[in-house]
């Protein structure tokens, strides 16, 4: 649009240069897969064509289940329409960088600077004037190997880096809030006293009483490396690997914060006996080092579930997306994806609102709000345990396992499928959802009824025909 002075800030360091060696260690980075959704938005935001090139694709996925003997392979990219891409969540950010970098135009209007965090924001009651934000230096804080607690939870997620050092004061005409869970933009939206504060302005941390936390393993995998590797263990320890273009598998094994199985192991030995124990399947995947880095790694935690919304602006000068306003679990490859699709939208309505800044706002609000809220819900309904688990998950996959077969006409692919692509939101899709699994609950019900009654038919005319016999 023409704009310029656009300044970036990221409250971490930056990544190692696209084309570095550093990437060809597996371990580097966590991977992430941009399904249908994230492809589909950076094509539009004209910028696919470099991060592709860094992608490893994946077309299908080899699961190892307890008490069946050997693998299962499973063609997702058939069933989905196209190959998942995964690549190591740094590298996609540098891959971006360079995308401004390469480019003198971009790189005259665009400055990024890392290490550096928004710290206070000063609003104005009149949209005409700046907004006042205040940033610092930041460094990073070294992980704690000490046992997370695994209770139910609505704590923010602990800051990976700590502030030091003068205050920089920045004026900005508008403002992108992508400071993710811990956002001092929405925080300062949230305290706001004056009208342009926006009614329809909710967060929602989530209870998380399912706490999983994960340790990253590198391996050796030299066959079939378009595959996502999954195993699960038989006494609640999971194992999902994914590959990288740059330097081959990473895995991740995942479990509750007080399994001392697993946080008790400190040698490369007791890694191994662990592994054969209760992931086998993933005992020959293993490179020489791999038991002897996994006994060293620290324990990483997962976010915690967050929704903003309905309303993501405030009045014509600052909007939220990304994590700030759905933050996932990363299971199911939805949290990035969503992100680069809120920059679509974010995009289409400043250029429908054709310079009304206060009307593209709003129309972003109207648009990515519900969705921001429904994706959470969805993700969440996912990871519930036990009964409400099974409810939300469990029970509608088998559903639409069956039905889908006899009446594929009739009913759509299952949601987990069917939320990869882009071309249903999150609203139709949990809408649609909810209509295929009343009916097939529905056709259930009637059927059983409709065999209870042909069973005491039969069997008051058998009694009938009995009576006459003895008469």
């Amino acid at each position: 649009r023409g704009w310029g002075g656009i300044q970036v800030f990221d409250r971490l360091g930056p990544p190692p240069e696209k084309d570095s060696a550093e990437w060809g260690s597996p371990e580097r980075s966590y991977n992430v897969g941009l399904n249908g959704r994230g492809q589909t938005s950076l094509a539009k935001l004209g910028v696919w064509g470099d991060v592709d090139a860094m992608c490893a694709d994946v077309t299908g996925r080899r699961e190892w289940v307890p008490g069946k003997d050997g693998s299962t392979d499973i063609n997702t990219s058939k069933k989905r329409g196209f190959n998942t891409k995964i690549i190591p969540r740094d590298l996609l950010q540098s891959t971006l960088l360079a995308h401004i970098e390469e480019d003198e135009e971009l790189r005259e209007r665009i400055s990024v600077t890392f290490n550096t965090m928004c710290t206070r924001v000063e609003l104005t009651d009149d949209m005409s004037k700046p907004t006042l934000l205040t940033f610092q230096k930041t460094r990073s804080i070294a992980q704690n190997p000490q046992p997370l607690k695994a209770t139910a939870t609505q704590e923010r997620p602990r800051s990976t880096v700590t502030v030091e050092g003068d205050k920089q004061v920045v004026l900005a005409d508008f403002v992108v809030g992508a400071d993710g869970f811990r956002s001092e933009i929405r925080d300062a939206m949230l305290e706001d006293k004056s009208r342009f504060r926006e009614k329809n302005l909710n967060v929602n941390i989530y209870k998380d009483d399912n706490v999983r936390v994960y340790k990253t393993i590198p391996l050796d995998i030299k066959e079939d490396t378009d595959l996502n590797y999954s195993a699960r263990g038989d006494s609640d320890i999971n194992f999902d690997a994914l590959p990288s273009k740059q330097g081959g598998y990473l895995g991740v094994v995942i479990f509750r914060p007080d399994d001392k199985r697993i946080l008790d192991v400190t040698t490369e030995d007791e890694a191994l006996r662990l592994f054969k124990e209760h992931l086998p399947a993933i005992v020959p995947l293993l490179a020489e080092s791999s038991c002897r880095k996994f006994a060293e790694k620290p324990v990483s935690r997962f976010p915690t579930f967050l929704s903003t919304g309905p309303a993501l602006h405030r009045g014509s000068n600052m909007v939220l997306l990304g994590d700030a306003i759905h933050t996932v679990k990363p299971f199911f490859g939805l949290g990035v994806n969503s992100a680069f699709e809120d920059i679509v939208v974010l995009s289409k309505c400043l250029d429908e609102g054709k310079g009304d800044m206060s009307r593209a706002c709003s129309q972003f609000s109207r648009v990515r709000g519900p969705e921001a809220v429904a994706l959470v819900e969805l993700s969440r309904g996912w990871d519930m345990k036990g009964f409400r688990g099974a409810m939300k998950f469990v029970i509608p996959i088998i559903l639409d396992a069956t039905f889908g077969k006899i009446f594929p006409f009739l009913f759509r692919p299952n949601t987990l499928s069917w939320i990869q692509n882009p071309d249903r939101s999150f609203t139709q899709v949990r809408r649609r959802k909810r209509w295929d699994n009343t009916v097939q609950v529905s056709m259930l019900m009637t059927a059983l009824f409709t065999a209870l009654f042909a069973v005491k038919t039969l069997l008051v005319f058998l009694f009938q025909m009995a009576l006459r016999l003895v008469a």
